[in-house]
């Protein structure tokens, strides 16, 4: 399980490593196109379903952990799909495939 750590406040938003990889991929090519786009994903909490998002830009800090390796084997159908959604007005869904544990108290610094 990586995660997707994301602004200043250090949104920790968990997924499989390979899903992850396929956001990592389509993120950086949208945005160096500067193309935001909005990313939302499912979290249940307590047995509630909620859904979360989140508008990913060029002026937010991202941050990619993976369990192990970043796996380097994308299926391309995949991430032309990810691509599809993300360019909707209704965004890029990974739905249940991801969640948002608790905010650790570590926080995300910018590189500098």
């Amino acid at each position: 399980m990586g995660r997707l750590i994301y602004g200043a406040r250090g949104v920790r938003i968990e997924m499989d490593d390979l899903l992850l990889a396929h956001l990592q991929m389509l993120t950086i090519a949208k945005l160096r196109r500067g193309e935001p786009f909005l990313l939302s994903w499912v979290e249940t909490i307590d047995g509630v379903d909620r859904s979360s998002s989140i508008w990913m830009t060029q002026n937010v800090d991202l941050l990619w952990e993976y369990e192990g390796l970043r796996p380097t084997k994308l299926d391309p159908q995949q991430l032309e799909t990810m691509a599809t959604q993300a360019a909707s007005n209704g965004g890029l869904n990974v739905g249940e495939e991801a969640h948002n544990p608790p905010v650790e108290s570590t926080t995300v610094s910018p590189a500098s």
